[in-house]
């Protein structure tokens, strides 16, 4: 008797679903910049940062409003006259209502906000970053996933706003943020597959600019041993 493979099983994913909404964009020099949002409890949250200036006795700030738990960042990047960075949290706590950088010096601060679910609560598979003098073609270089179902997210920032096009390799763009010398782009690529993958921007002049890229991991499923066992996935004999 052959075995028969019922259709709607054929529908069963090999990796978990990650869903990322935008959350916004803030810029501010010498404030506390904001991006709230209503929050789901458990979600990760991202949030891409620049600014334009070397900041010195204590840095910069990342954190959950409102009660101020510290994001986990990555190390700056720190360009000319330019730094970037990417920070995160995993299974956010129930209360929050947003993201804020600080600075304890008068600086141009940027922030852009994801909310994601569906990630490995994890540190980041991979990450990498790239600077620039005088030079019109922004790359983050590459990062290489470990898991076949996975998110990238990368930043540039630059200190003109000469932005031209981008990102490239199919990152979805987030809204553009900046002022005075500092402008920030900010993107994402959910991919199904583990493929190393670098974002890229070009200026409509050559600048300074700083970019960073980090890959997060999501769980896989697939079919159980009692499944396979039953003959779901099998084809004919």
């Amino acid at each position: 008797m052959k075995k028969v493979i019922l259709a709607s099983l054929l529908c069963w994913s090999l990796s978990a679903a990650i869903v990322v909404t935008n959350r916004g964009s803030n810029t501010d020099s010498g404030l506390p910049v904001d991006v709230l949002f209503t929050n789901t409890t458990g979600h990760s949250i991202v949030a891409f940062v620049s600014y334009n200036a070397a900041v010195e006795g204590g840095g910069i700030a990342v954190t959950l409003n409102p009660s101020n738990a510290p994001m986990t960042c990555g190390t700056p990047v720190a360009g000319t006259a330019i730094t970037t960075n990417i920070c995160y949290v995993h299974t956010s706590p129930a209360g929050v209502t947003g993201v804020e950088i600080d600075s304890n010096n008068e600086v141009r601060l940027n922030l852009s906000v994801i909310t994601v679910s569906g990630l490995n609560n994890a540190v980041p598979d991979a990450t990498n970053s790239n600077t620039g003098v005088a030079s019109s073609t922004v790359t983050t270089n590459s990062v290489t996933p470990a898991t076949a179902s996975n998110l990238v997210v990368a930043i540039g920032a630059w200190t003109v706003n000469d932005y031209s096009s981008g990102p490239t390799n199919g990152f979805t763009r987030l809204t553009q943020t900046g002022g005075g010398a500092v402008f920030q782009e900010s993107a994402y690529l959910i991919q199904s597959s583990a493929t190393a993958k670098s974002a890229g921007y070009t200026l409509t002049a050559g600048i300074n600019w700083a970019a960073a890229i980090a890959v997060f991991g999501a769980p896989t499923s697939g079919p159980t041993n009692a499944q396979r066992s039953a003959g779901f996935f099998m084809g004919p004999p």
